[in-house]
């Protein structure tokens, strides 16, 4: 089933900033663009752009002015809609006016880096500076803006509805410390006695089945497996045939294989529905269970890899830092398998990627690959 979603109406809260791909790429915009940015009235160095979040930018134009200082220079671009100051810093070692190289008036500027504001103006700190040789550089740079602005910084945000439901799992996996994993040993104890609980308590209904079945299949290691090798465990049988058999207290041996067959159906809908599972086959009944070590792992980690390129393929937008949780995220439940996993369940995977130094935290909840 998929997630209902919304249109955010007004500007995120800061808890869904991430999950916004604007908030985390250098976004092309005009200068006029940048002057029309607002303040996010939560954090005062976001920027908004019809309520869309907006950290750094991307400008390109002419440049009509510089005023060298000893540490910086400051560029005057002038897109045709406006100019903008973009202060560059001169690294340490080229103070000296002697050594330093800078763009001369008239050229062709590309410039991102950060929004900020210096005296009450609106400036861009500039972190990369390039002077495009293509002569059709502007007017490419031109259509990929227009293209934005109507195909993406025109749309409405879209959450899912039950959201904040989501951002307190988020925060919760975020606060729980690492715990050892159980041995099997250990699952088949917890298995034994969960059972003898369950069926120890007069008001035990179909609710109570699916976490047995869950616990049955973790304390098997079953990977991949048919789903009759579930239904055929004596324990849960006969857990099942309880359950049937209440409230009307009819005789366990008069219960249809049809109806246990049900309760065992409706306990694996959920828990595919909860990201511990999936049907890898439906005409065989076959499952396989997600886990870090057996495929969630890899599937994070690829998608750390591919997101910089995905960006760049789908959006015309570069990340020149990491990937946040929440786009992360969103390239692993496009995978049919991974479609329901948990944030619980990819913030674990990425706490062990990070432990196994495959992918590096870059700060603000944001991840790379070790080997980019």
């Amino acid at each position: 089933m998929k997630q209902k979603l919304v249109a955010l109406d007004g500007p995120p809260p800061v808890v869904l900033l991430g999950l916004d791909f604007t908030y985390n790429v250098a976004v092309k915009l005009t200068v006029a663009d940048v002057y029309a940015l607002t303040h996010h009235p939560e954090v005062p160095d976001i920027y908004l752009f019809r309520n869309r979040p907006i950290r750094k930018v991307e400008i390109c134009g002419i440049v009509i002015g510089k005023d060298e200082r000893e540490n910086n220079i400051i560029y005057s671009v002038d897109d045709g809609t406006g100019v903008a100051s973009c202060v560059y810093w001169f690294p340490a070692d080229v103070h000296q006016r002697t050594i330093r190289k800078t763009v001369p008036l008239g050229s062709l500027l590309l410039v991102n880096r950060r929004v900020s504001e210096f005296r009450g103006q609106t400036q861009i700190t500039v972190n990369t500076i390039a002077t495009p040789s293509d002569p059709n550089a502007e007017i490419l740079w031109w259509l990929d803006v227009i293209h934005l602005h109507k195909n993406v910084y025109s749309k409405t945000m879209l959450v899912p509805e039950n959201y904040m439901e989501i951002v307190a799992e988020v925060v919760k996996a975020a606060e729980d410390e690492d715990e050892p994993d159980p041995t099997l040993d250990e699952l088949q104890k917890k298995f034994t006695a969960e059972v003898d609980k369950a069926l120890a308590n007069p008001n035990l209904s179909a609710p109570d089945f699916k976490p047995l079945v869950e616990l049955f299949i973790r304390s098997r290691d079953l990977g991949v497996f048919y789903f009759k090798d579930v239904l055929g465990d004596p324990l849960l049988e006969h857990v099942a045939k309880v359950i049937s058999s209440n409230p009307t207290r009819s005789s366990i041996g008069s219960i249809s294989k049809k109806k246990v067959g049900s309760l065992f159906q409706q306990a694996s809908a959920g828990l595919v529905e909860e990201g511990f599972f999936y049907q890898k086959n439906e005409d065989e009944d076959i499952y396989e269970g997600i886990s870090h070590e057996r495929n969630l792992g890899a599937a994070v980690l690829q998608a750390v890899r591919d997101g910089p390129i995905k960006m760049q393929q789908f959006f015309n937008l570069r990340s020149k830092e990491g990937l946040p949780l929440d786009y992360i995220s969103l390239l692993v439940r496009e995978q049919p398998a991974f479609a329901h996993v948990t944030y619980a369940a990819l913030t674990r995977t990425i706490r062990k990627l990070k432990n196994d130094s495959l992918i590096i935290e870059l700060g603000n909840n944001e991840f790379k690959s070790v080997d980019l």
